[in-house]
């Protein structure tokens, strides 16, 4: 699988959201990265997060608040319940419970 099918069916699975970490895991350096931005395949949005072309997932928010704390968090309190209720919206913050050994920003 080429570099660019992975990232998609990584951002397929994140709701169109993958983390510079993950790219380079996929063994993209800097330049395979900005390459991408230039083009706008990729898109910013801080923290090391990046979009993958235009429609990001209904539950992006959530996804980006994950990845941008690694695997010790979890979508918590009533950013959780109101995932779950798809049919109402969310506003306001997401909730996250950080692992203990997780370091404070």
């Amino acid at each position: 699988m080429d570099a660019d099918a992975a990232i998609v069916a990584l951002a397929r699975e994140q709701q169109g959201l993958i983390h510079v970490r993950q790219l380079r895991a996929l063994r993209l350096d800097s330049r395979a990265i900005r390459r991408r931005v230039a083009r706008k395949w990729l898109i910013e949005k801080g923290d090391g997060l990046v979009q993958v072309g235009p429609i990001a997932g209904p539950l992006a928010p959530e996804m980006a608040a994950l990845l941008r704390y690694g695997d010790l968090s979890v979508v918590s309190d009533d950013t959780s319940a109101a995932a779950c209720e798809s049919s109402r919206a969310r506003l306001g913050p997401v909730h996250l419970t950080l692992h203990p050994s997780t370091s404070s920003w």
